[in-house]
Parts: structure tokens; C-alpha cells; sequence
């Protein structure tokens, strides 16, 4: 294993081979969102209808975008990952309001010239809204903005395998304090709330070893020794071919009138 010491790059070939790989365990048929703090705190400043266009940024497998679907005119949804663009095609069939594309957020495509501007921008628990930059086109495409990112997590798996391959255990608190802070400077004054949960999944030993692998790719050099020591692991943590990966996350939620 070799340190890298390059930063975090959000359009870096391991970041879209992770999101990928989560693409089969991120779909809409899976999730329930009748009770979600984003969507709800969003609703606060501009309660949803049939006239309303909707950006969601970093869509993953279009959960937000297919709930979203029956109470607006027209959503159009964004994800770097081309195979969660794909899931999100697939359980979305039969709703044409919805428009996905595929690229980095900071791509001309996505821009106000190209797209327009929206009732609505959203960004939920996305690496792509995570500097000034990246902010500032939100800004510039909706009217009300949402945006939520977890700044505290305690994930005892990844943390020790971090602390191993001397990767760093990321939290979203510095972007989210970034953020607050360029809106605050804006003369904006954004809602906040913070929600707790616990998230607990099973996983066969082998899954969650090509997903942390990828996962620590993006910020160290890892080679098929280290993906063996993870396999190794997991394995030692299974219960009848099963490893309950759990964490203990605080959810920040950012919404915001933009000024006129």
C-alpha cells in the first residue's frame, strides 16, 4: 500500500468506480421517503405543486427524483455515476417528467445558461456541493436551496480500516461549516437543523470488501494485499456469513431563500 498524497477529487476514476458500486443498494424501491428532514425543511419555503421545476444534484439512483415526480412539473437530476444514472432509469419507467444526465456538477451543461433556473435546487448527502464554487452555482440555479451532508459519524469498521491504511475517516463538517459560512457572508440566512440516526445493514463479507476497497482508493494507493486484509476482516467480524455494518450518524440539514 502507498500513501497518496494528492487531494480528494471528485471527478477522479475511483470516485466514479465507488459511486458505481453502491448504485445496486441505493434504489428508490428500497428507501422510504415519506418521512425525510430534507425534503420536509425544503417544503417550509416553497411548499411543492404541479408548476414547479426541481434540481436534484447528486441524484445517486433517483430516490428524491422519482418521490418528487408526481408533485411537480419537471425534475431534472444530476449524478457522476453513469450506473446509478442507469438504476435511476430503470426504477423510474413510466414517469416522463423526470430528465437524467450524467457529469460532474461543475460542467458547463449543468450551468444556468444551459438549464435554466429552478423553483428548487436540492443536493442530498452529495460530495458535490462541498466548495465555494460548487455553492455558488446552486445559488445560481435555484431559487430555494436544501442541502443536506452527515457531519458527525461514528462507523467503527471504517474507522479502524482507515486508522490501518492510514486513510483519513471523513466527515462532511468542514464543506457544511464552509458553507454556512459563504451564505452567512451572502447576507443569507440559512435553516438548520441536525437529526440523529442509526443506520445498521447486513452485508455478505465479500460485498463490503470491493466497496471499502473502493471507497479508501480515492484518497490511498491500495494493491490486492490490502483488499485481502480487508477481506480477511470482514470475514473475522461475520456472524453466520453475515457483518452487521452500522453507524451513528448526525445529519445536518442547510435550506435557504436565495436573495433576489
Amino acid at each position: 500500500m502507498t500513501k497518496s498524497h494528492s487531494h480528494w477529487n471528485k471527478n477522479t476514476e475511483q470516485n466514479i468506480n465507488f459511486w458505481n458500486a453502491l448504485s445496486h443498494r441505493m434504489r428508490s424501491k428500497d428507501t422510504n421517503m415519506d418521512s425525510n428532514h430534507l425534503l420536509e425543511d425544503v417544503a417550509k419555503l416553497a411548499p411543492y405543486h404541479k408548476d414547479m421545476r426541481i434540481l436534484d444534484i447528486g441524484c445517486g439512483a433517483g430516490r428524491y427524483a422519482i418521490h418528487l415526480s408526481p408533485l411537480v412539473r419537471e425534475v431534472v437530476a444530476q449524478d457522476i455515476a453513469p450506473k446509478m444514472i442507469e438504476a435511476a432509469k430503470e426504477d423510474s419507467k413510466g414517469l416522463e417528467n423526470i430528465h437524467f444526465m450524467v457529469g460532474d456538477f461543475m460542467d458547463p451543461k449543468f450551468s444556468p445558461e444551459n438549464l435554466g433556473t429552478f423553483d428548487v435546487a436540492i443536493a442530498p448527502m452529495t460530495p458535490a456541493i462541498s466548495d465555494i464554487p460548487s455553492l455558488e452555482r446552486m445559488i445560481a440555479l435555484g431559487r430555494v436551496c436544501g442541502l443536506s451532508k452527515h457531519t458527525r459519524r461514528k462507523y467503527p469498521h471504517m474507522e479502524y480500516l482507515c486508522d490501518h491504511f492510514g486513510a483519513i475517516h471523513k466527515e462532511s463538517s468542514a464543506s457544511f461549516k464552509l458553507i454556512f459560512d459563504h451564505l452567512w457572508s451572502l447576507g443569507i440566512k440559512p435553516f438548520l437543523t441536525h437529526h440523529r440516526e442509526i443506520w445498521e445493514r447486513e452485508y455478505d463479507p465479500e460485498t463490503l470488501t470491493e466497496e471499502t476497497f473502493l471507497r479508501l482508493k480515492q484518497e490511498v494507493d491500495l494493491v490486492d494485499e490490502d483488499k485481502a486484509f480487508i477481506r480477511s476482516y470482514y470475514e473475522d467480524q461475520a456472524e453466520d456469513g453475515k457483518v452487521m455494518d452500522w453507524s451513528d450518524v448526525t445529519i445536518s440539514v442547510l435550506t435557504w431563500e436565495n436573495l433576489q
